[in-house]
């Protein structure tokens, strides 16, 4: 390290402390398991009360409910990107436009989801927009491989708990028609009926919830709900 540079040092220290970080994380003990079989009422209340408030997990809880409740909603004519990645993931590498998307090569759509806990400010929302062109082009250049870039049509909606920002006018990138939506969570969850999504609510939220790579404050985060 004292052979670099300085900023190639401060780089390389702050990629250290990740590494140490994470390694932190991943080698705590599990901590606050969840309990092998979910009272069913139990479980309900505490679904309830995260859709109505921000779960303080920085996103990781929102994210999976909106993983399980997409799932619920498509079916298998439309593709899915992005389904169990981690909040910070990158979207521009996986090239896709939210959290997740669903790409349906017929009728020639995706649907993105941002899932967001707690209130969904202006300046996340202008920023989320000033990056679409960029997170779009890989996109273009798969669809102008086969289509025409201009029948395609983007719908992203943003899922939060309460909106203090405005919903954008429709916008046209390099072609493509781009509209943006709101919904709640509650809303979003009573849309596509939380019966219906069981399955996938275990499956993509409540076993992530169980391993060891999430970090255990999530896990004391949903039991503090479910208690």
């Amino acid at each position: 390290l004292d052979r670099l540079g300085y900023a190639a040092r401060k780089e390389l220290d702050q990629w250290l402390r990740y590494f140490i970080h994470r390694f932190l994380e991943l080698a705590e003990p599990l901590g606050n398991p969840l309990p092998d079989q979910l009272d069913e009422s139990k479980f309900n209340k505490a679904l309830g009360a995260i859709l109505e408030k921000n779960s303080g997990t920085k996103g990781i809880i929102e994210q999976r409910i909106v993983d399980a409740l997409c799932l619920a909603t498509y079916d298998s004519s439309w593709k899915s990107r992005g389904i169990g990645d981690a909040v910070n993931t990158s979207n521009l590498s996986k090239r896709k436009l939210g959290d997740c998307d669903f790409q349906n090569l017929d009728s020639q759509e995706v649907h993105a989801y941002e899932a967001h806990g707690g209130n969904l400010s202006q300046a996340y929302l202008n920023e989320h927009m000033r990056t679409l062109p960029k997170l779009l082009k890989p996109r273009l250049n798969e669809w102008d491989s086969f289509s025409h870039v201009s029948d395609w049509k983007i719908t992203i909606w943003f899922i939060a708990h309460e909106f203090t920002a405005k919903v954008p006018d429709n916008v046209n990138i390099s072609g493509v028609d781009i509209e943006v939506k709101f919904l709640s969570f509650a809303e979003f969850s009573t849309q596509v009926g939380i019966a219906h999504a069981r399955h996938y609510l275990k499956s993509h939220f409540i076993e992530p919830l169980s391993k060891s790579t999430t970090p255990a404050f999530v896990r004391r985060a949903f039991m503090r709900f479910y208690n």
